[in-house]
């Protein structure tokens, strides 16, 4: 211990040396306690543009258990930091390039070894942006929120819809590692902003946030240089993509050696109309690639440079970048189409609020495409990519039905299931479950424990029939994430815990199809990983539905063996306070 440990190092000294220190789990609680907390990260790769997407998810789950401290969540602590990194994303008069008389964004990328060498920097280690004065910059997390939303929202593509990958890396299919050269847009990440910005601009209207919000001078330089852009331009043409491009160019120079230190202050109406404009732009940007996409949310574009010129120096040579080739100023791009893949449907499903009609047509689209495989009954990662390029990505590479081409990858499929489940479409998660679920697969065609999850599942669009169906590389994989949460939401549906006329509430509706109850007309989960949630279904009817049931009344049992009735489907505050707490051991809830 008197060098940086992990909890699990210390666990596995004291089994392998046989040390009696009573409840390990006891003392390793104590002695974090009395630990710094490093946080250890060096630069490597780059910047994948879907790493931000699951801060959402956290933020979502976390409120579904304690929606009573949303406020104390965004502005209770004033102790969060920004990471200082030894990466940097290139402007674009160092990244926009002439290669085999095309344009290209190459070059991205810049690991400061200078700065990873100066004094007081750790390589490799614990290192926070400082301000002026040596002090290390803190906000809130709505302060952190903003200014992810802000540098997202200045990423948006030149006409306004996919979110660009000018960081050099492309996001979730991490095959398509070509897109970033084609200035390639994810609509993906823009959805995600979608989420983002209703999330931050519903708590500053509900009230959660209110007055006066103290921010780093930087981030409110960049709401206002937003906020004059908007005015300038709004979400029309080239010139509103270059201001934008050129905010975040000058916002990234100016803190990449740290920040002044400064903070300020803006009213919460203040921000909300930033945000608000920020967020009907990004919906019509969403809307416009909704109609590009005929009934399919599009995944990727790509752009190309339809009128450019050579940036030269004073004497008239060509300027080459640190990439080593001829750079250029692009004055227009033209947009070219990718296939379809299966990723902007799942992420519009899970993260647009209403649109249900448009996600039910979608739904009947994708059924309809090369997109679902008919002979497994599942959904490929996408159509066929023949008429794509090998500039797109090695995914061009790969043998149809293998690896992220056109296979069956269960992270993205299990999140497209779960988006047919949250977006009301019960009927068509269920006929979908049963095909495509792990668990109900044949074991002699899944090749492998049915337990198991794999990273993903051969289609039929792989030239060999044997391998059709047949799960590769096990692993935990983001499915297991993703079939968490329709655990969670078959069994608690939109309910769980709600604030209502500002007490505690927990209400259940559960989403569970009649055949899924046991021959006693029960099924059941493990609510909170404590307590034991069975929903009696006498007459194993769905729970969604025409002619469906409700939960009646829920019987509890708490730990110290006293045991209560409520009726209806909802917990008044003392007994969900009870539930949170642990003390209640058993719920069954009777439907009728």
């Amino acid at each position: 211990m008197r060098k940086p440990f992990t909890p699990g190092q210390i666990c596995t000294a004291i089994a392998e040396h046989g040390l009696v220190c009573g409840d390990s789990r006891a003392f390793v609680s104590k002695l974090l306690g009395l630990a710094d907390e490093r946080l250890e990260a060096g630069f490597c790769e780059g910047y994948w543009s879907d790493h931000w997407d699951y801060l959402m998810d956290l933020v979502e789950d976390y409120l579904r258990i304690y929606p009573d401290r949303k406020r104390r969540l965004l502005l209770g602590r004033t102790d969060y930091r920004f990471y200082d990194s030894a990466g940097q994303v290139r402007p674009r008069s160092e990244t926009y390039v002439l290669s085999s008389r095309r344009v290209r964004q190459y070059g991205s990328l810049y690991h400061n070894r200078e700065k990873e060498a100066a004094e007081g920097f750790a390589a490799g280690g614990t290192n926070w942006v400082k301000g002026a004065d040596g002090a290390v910059i803190t906000t809130t997390l709505l302060g952190k929120m903003l200014t992810l939303a802000l540098n997202k929202f200045l990423l948006l593509d030149q006409e306004g819809m996919g979110m660009e990958m000018e960081g050099g890396k492309p996001g979730w299919n991490d095959a398509m590692n070509g897109l970033p050269g084609l200035f390639g847009s994810s609509m993906a990440e823009t959805l995600e902003l979608d989420r983002l910005l209703s999330f931050l601009t519903a708590s500053l209207a509900d009230g959660t946030v209110e007055g006066e919000v103290s921010l780093p001078a930087e981030i409110l330089a960049l709401l206002d240089g937003i906020a004059g852009i908007l005015e300038e331009h709004g979400m029309d043409g080239a010139a509103r993509w270059d201001a934008a491009a050129s905010l975040r160019e000058r916002y990234r120079a100016g803190v990449y050696a740290g920040m002044s230190g400064e903070t300020g202050q803006r009213s919460a109406v203040q921000i909300l109309s930033v945000l608000e404009e920020c967020g009907q732009a990004v919906r019509t940007g969403i809307e416009n690639a909704w109609r590009l996409g005929n009934g399919i949310m599009p995944t990727y574009f790509t752009y190309e440079a339809a009128e450019y010129e050579t940036r030269r120096d004073a004497e008239g040579r060509e300027e080459l970048t640190p990439y080593g080739l001829p750079g250029v100023l692009v004055k227009k791009f033209v947009r070219r189409a990718v296939p379809p893949f299966l990723e902007g449907p799942a992420r519009m499903l899970s993260c647009m609020e209403g649109c249900e009609l448009q996600k039910k047509q979608m739904h009947d689209r994708i059924r309809e495409s090369d997109m679902y495989d008919r002979k497994l009954k599942m959904y490929k990662t996408s159509g066929s990519i023949e008429e794509i390029s090998m500039e797109h990505g090695r995914v061009r590479a790969f043998t149809p039905g293998w690896l992220e081409r056109e296979s069956v990858f269960l992270h993205m499929e299990y999140k497209y299931l779960l988006g047919l489940l949250r977006s009301g479409m019960a009927e068509e998660f269920y006929e979908a479950m049963r095909d495509a679920l792990v668990p109900f697969l044949p074991p002699e065609m899944y090749g492998r424990s049915t337990l198991e999850n794999s990273s993903f599942i051969a289609s039929s669009a792989n030239p060999d029939e044997k391998v059709h169906g047949r799960g590769f590389v096990a692993r935990l994989s983001g499915s297991t994430t993703e079939m968490l949460s329709m655990w969670i939401r078959m069994f608690l549906g939109d309910g769980g815990f709600c604030l209502e006329d500002g007490e505690l509430r927990f209400v259940l509706h559960p989403v569970l199809p009649g055949w899924l109850f046991d021959g006693n007309g029960e099924a059941a989960f493990t609510l909170m990983s404590c307590c034991r949630l069975t929903c009696r279904n006498a007459e194993r009817r769905n729970t969604y539905g025409g002619n469906s049931v409700q939960v009646k009344e829920i019987a509890l049992h708490y730990a110290d063996g006293r045991e209560e009735h409520v009726a209806g489907d909802t917990l008044p505050a003392a007994q969900a306070q009870a539930l949170r707490a642990g003390r209640i051991c058993d719920m069954t809830a009777v439907l009728a």
